[in-house]
């Protein structure tokens, strides 16, 4: 009897190690969703928590077969292809309000874009308004919620605390400059566009407001609690915040300072190492980091919880 329980609990261990190396690790969160491989899991939970938390049994769907999960408002079409194509025993149902949030443009000169449903917003940044030269530069830094629409998975320290889902506004981080390269090619791929990220000198032009700057002594205000998450305000444990939580800088961009640091263009060769630079300060920093023009250095392989970025593009 306890040889045959020993070797029960061997082929099960087995099996797992094997579910592992093939990336086929089912999820422990419900057992109706045994058997879904992570990444695809991870899809189906980015837009919003509800998506994993709200399942209703099969007398809840009005005679639709499988169990309902909630998806966000005018969403549900997206994922019935998924579902039904992964043959997943699931079917989606919309809540009322849309879980997708939406940063409102602050002038003439934002651009909506979109990346597999998840909308997110590039400001025109001019440079001189007789050529017609400029860029644009991501209107907040990149969130948790567009890195796993594009990634499939979110590599981010500051989660949801209970659940571990997401914490959709926030900005992503914990990721190097390189893993951002791949979440690039990615993106410009799925979208079309040449997104990169924003040299040193453009993020702080922008950062100053462009043209329409007022030579303010942070990106917006005089005074840094306005338009930033910076260390008086950090509670412990508690990490970075939502995205455009604080006011905008003259052009409309949030966060240029805070929330988190911010990678750009620049690589360079120091010391036997590849080096990067980030600005803006973070939440855990003091209103001296956070303050315009200052800049840190980095290596490319490196990451922090602190750490994010923002999308540029060519005009």
């Amino acid at each position: 009897m306890n040889n045959h329980l020993i070797r029960c609990l061997f082929l099960a261990l087995l099996g797992t190690c094997a579910m592992m190396a093939t990336g086929q690790v089912q999820s422990e969160i419900n057992p109706i969703y045994k058997g879904i491989n992570s990444t695809y899991l991870s899809l189906l939970m980015r837009e919003s928590p509800q998506k994993i938390k709200k399942v209703y049994g099969t007398a809840d769907t009005a005679g639709m077969k499988g169990d309902t999960v909630m998806v966000a408002f005018e969403t549900a079409p997206i994922y019935a292809k998924l579902i039904k194509k992964m043959n997943w025993p699931l079917v989606p149902r919309e809540v009322e309000e849309d879980t997708n949030r939406y940063v409102k443009p602050q002038y003439d000169s934002t651009l909506r874009c979109e990346a597999n449903t998840v909308g997110f917003n590039m400001v025109r940044v001019d440079v001189d308004t007789t050529a017609g030269k400029g860029f644009l530069i991501g209107q907040t830094e990149v969130t948790q919620e567009l890195w796993v629409a594009v990634m499939y998975s979110n590599p981010s320290e500051w989660v949801e605390p209970n659940s571990g889902w997401p914490n959709y506004y926030h900005p992503v981080e914990n990721v190097t400059w390189r893993e951002v390269q791949v979440f690039l090619q990615k993106l410009n791929k799925m979208t079309g566009r040449k997104f990169r990220l924003p040299r040193a000198r453009e993020w702080e032009f922008a950062a100053r407001g462009g043209l329409k700057g007022q030579g303010r002594k942070y990106a917006g205000s005089d005074t840094l609690g306005v338009v930033a998450w910076y260390k008086p305000q950090l509670v412990i444990g508690e990490g970075t915040k939502d995205v455009a939580t604080k006011a905008p800088n003259e052009l409309g961009i949030y966060d240029m300072n805070g929330n988190v640091w911010e990678y750009t263009a620049e690589r360079f060769k120091r010391r036997h190492a590849e080096w990067t630079i980030m600005m803006g300060g973070a939440v855990n920093e003091s209103s001296k980091e956070c303050r315009q023009g200052y800049k840190k250095l980095i290596t490319t392989n490196n990451k922090s919880p602190y750490l994010g970025f923002r999308l540029a593009e060519d005009l």
